[in-house]
């Protein structure tokens, strides 16, 4: 849980200080390959990254889902 949160935090942090964030420039760090491997496994799409900003919707997404947000919701 801890890789994810300071994986979403630079995007949290992008967004506050309306920063660019379609290009993903706010990345300071590659993700564990532990979270992509989860995430993957969890969508069934393959070669996320976190270089396009839909790989970041694709996570928050998974994490709203685990909180009992609807599919429709998300």
């Amino acid at each position: 849980m801890e890789d994810v949160i300071f994986l979403i935090k630079d995007l949290r942090n992008a967004v506050a200080h309306n920063s660019v964030i379609f290009d993903c420039r706010f990345k300071k760090a590659d993700p564990p390959s532990k979270v992509t491997e989860y995430l993957q496994t969890q969508t069934t799409i393959s070669n996320i990254t976190f270089n396009h900003i839909v790989d970041y919707f694709i996570i928050l997404v998974v994490l709203l889902r685990k909180v009992g947000v609807t599919r429709t919701e998300c």
